[in-house]
């Protein structure tokens, strides 16, 4: 598994960011649009497939995100740090660091998409508080174990937004059948 994330990291580094960012978009489309045809088209087994598929894909962006986000390069033993303030928590050397902030938003689209999909029968409001509880989990493991990592308010903020994307993605593509953007 960390080869598989050093190998996700190389190819963000050589495609860029937003080429990266693209793919990552492309291949929860697929998923989404596999899910659909699956439970629209696959009788009782295909909606059984389809929550596997999903389940498997929650599943591996809640990986992606433990690799990415609960540990640094230092290490348990650095020191703890933690910014509530969300504008403070965002800024870089010279003024809000985009990267960072784009980089939340894009780690969690996945996740909402995928959470979304396994939880048909939810109101996507629901399934948002479920994925910014899964980040406020982050953040707090990040303030509790020192790893070098900033638990840090605006990640949360970001991290639910991205969610929030992912959600939508996966209403507009079709991925839960009858399901609306509005909260039921």
């Amino acid at each position: 598994m960390p080869g598989d994330i050093a190998a996700l990291r190389v190819l963000r580094t050589t495609l860029g960011a937003g080429a990266f960012l693209l793919v990552v978009v492309a291949i929860v489309v697929v998923i989404l649009l596999v899910v659909r045809v699956l439970r629209r088209h696959g009788g009782r087994w295909g909606g059984i497939v389809a929550g596997v598929v999903a389940l498997l894909a929650v599943w591996v962006s809640l990986a992606g995100i433990a690799e990415l986000t609960l540990f640094g390069t230092r290490g348990l033993g650095a020191s703890q740090r933690l910014a509530l303030d969300p504008i403070v928590g965002a800024r870089g050397w010279s003024g809000i660091a985009w990267r960072p902030v784009i980089d939340n938003v894009t780690l969690f689209v996945p996740f909402g998409a995928a959470l979304a999909a396994l939880w048909c029968r939810r109101s996507w409001p629901v399934v948002l508080l479920a994925a910014a509880i899964v980040s406020i989990g982050v953040e707090a493991f990040q303030w509790a174990f020192p790893t070098g990592r900033i638990a840090n308010s605006a990640d949360v903020i970001a991290n639910t937004i991205g969610a929030g994307l992912g959600i939508a993605l996966a209403r507009m593509m079709g991925a839960c059948p009858g399901a609306r953007l509005a909260a039921r």
